[in-house]
């Protein structure tokens, strides 16, 4: 019996072993359990090498955002202490304010300044390549790469700034445009024994003349600006008193005028229509003339009054005009000519309000006068111990604003912009104008970002 099984065993066990192994191996085979953690493993320095190069670029784009911010501080810094007048300065300044943004010498990285003024170097590039104002600082840092250093070298990075002197420092109530003036005439003037006070306001002039400001009485001011390069004169112990600057600044940039792009008025003739008195409340309409005399009282009601080639003209009595839509008086020629009248107030006493209504084309402006007009005998005046008050803007840019024999005129918010402004009287003149419709004035040189 037993060696019956024997020899069975020796006649099918090879077989079967066979078809048993067989299936198995190639199950094994054809098994992937596990195969991922296999190419895992091989990809895993891979990916940890990618991670790492996003990260430090990352880090490359910070650092060059923090350079950028530094070159812009940098930039922002040197061009105000160009607009201050303080250009012996300025460069140790670009350089203090771009080490606290985050530019740092200690660590190699290297600052250029350009300034014409400074060191006769313009700009390199760009917009304001021929600015004498401007200032550019150009920044560099050298980085040590980690994981992208197996590939390349140490990586430098770029950053720069312009900056330059703007308009816009503060807002200006008086602006004299100072075109065509004799080389000695001076563009505002305050004439001895008055006490004129700006509140919260400056004093500007684009005047290049070499006095373009003249003081021999009192007058105090927020700033005082002159586009040229010339100066203040105090004469016979006049004072211009600063409360906001560090005196008068000059080589300011030419302050931009509110109301230049007003088209010339046109409207229709006259007649025979004079506006006295007689008439008031007097309304909106086309006067050859207006005339207040002593011991009168004219109401004005709103709207824009054209005066045909003649004047306003108040010798004594009251005129009062504080309608809250205002009220704006306009002069011209309805022939397109240029014979257009003036405002003229002897002794007489004005209580006015400009248009606050933005959608009126003389938003703001109480007397207007076109620069077309002609400039001879085109001067505004107020003289003869007037008292007045005034809301909104005098313009008369070919010609002049005059205060003089004792005038005393106030308001919370006037501006006065002609192309030579005197007082020989007292004032207080605001700058408060939030709701009257009235223009700012940007006025003194400010630094600002421009590239």
């Amino acid at each position: 019996m037993f060696n019956r099984l024997k020899k069975l065993k020796s006649a099918f066990g090879p077989s079967l072993t066979k078809r048993r192994v067989a299936p198995v191996m190639t199950r094994l085979a054809r098994d992937e359990r596990g195969v991922i953690i296999i190419m895992f493993a091989l990809l895993l320095p891979i990916m940890i090498g990618f991670i790492g190069m996003g990260v430090e670029v990352a880090y490359w784009f910070q650092d060059r955002r923090d350079l950028q911010a530094a070159a812009d501080a940098g930039a922002l810094a040197g061009a105000y202490e160009v607009a201050e007048d303080r250009v012996s300065s300025a460069e140790a300044v670009a350089q203090r304010e771009a080490e606290a943004n985050g530019w740092s010498s200690s660590n190699g990285d290297t600052i250029l300044v350009n300034n014409d003024q400074i060191n006769s170097t313009f700009p390199s590039s760009g917009n304001f390549d021929d600015d004498s104002n401007a200032v550019e600082v150009i920044l560099t840092r050298t980085l040590q790469p980690l994981f992208i250093g197996y590939f390349m070298d140490n990586l430098t990075l770029t950053a720069g700034a312009v900056a330059t002197v703007v308009a816009g420092a503060t807002e200006a109530c008086v602006l004299a445009l100072g075109n065509g003036l004799s080389p000695g005439a001076s563009a505002i003037t305050v004439n001895g024994g008055v006490d004129v006070v700006f509140d919260g306001c400056t004093l500007a002039t684009n005047s290049e003349n070499s006095k373009a400001i003249k003081v021999s009485g009192t007058i105090q001011a927020d700033c005082a600006y002159i586009q040229g390069g010339g100066a203040l004169q105090e004469v016979g112990g006049g004072t211009l008193t600063t409360t906001k600057c560090s005196g008068t600044k000059t080589g300011q940039p030419e302050v931009a005028d509110p109301y230049a792009d007003i088209a010339e008025p046109s409207f229709a003739d006259c007649g025979s229509n004079n506006g006295t008195a007689a008439d008031s409340p007097l309304s909106a309409d086309v006067y050859c003339k207006i005339t207040v005399s002593g011991g009168d009282d004219l109401v004005m009601t709103e709207g824009t009054y054209f005066i045909d080639q003649g004047d306003f003209k108040v010798t004594g009595g009251t005129v009062t005009a504080t309608d809250a839509a205002g009220v704006t008086i306009v002069f011209g020629d309805s022939s397109g000519g240029n014979n257009c009248g003036i405002v003229n107030v002897t002794g007489g006493e004005l209580d006015m309000t400009a248009p606050p209504d933005e959608a009126d084309t003389y938003t703001g402006i109480l007397f207007f006068r076109h620069s077309s007009c002609s400039s001879s005998g085109g001067d505004f005046s107020f003289t003869g111990n007037s008292d007045s008050t005034l809301i909104g803007a005098m313009y008369n840019p070919g010609a002049g604003i005059n205060f003089s024999g004792g005038t005393s005129v106030s308001g919370a918010c006037l501006q006065l912009i002609g192309n030579q402004v005197t007082f020989s009287g007292d004032g207080t003149i605001g700058n408060d104008c939030d709701g009257t419709g009235v223009e700012p004035i940007a006025a003194g040189g400010k630094g600002s970002l421009v590239e």
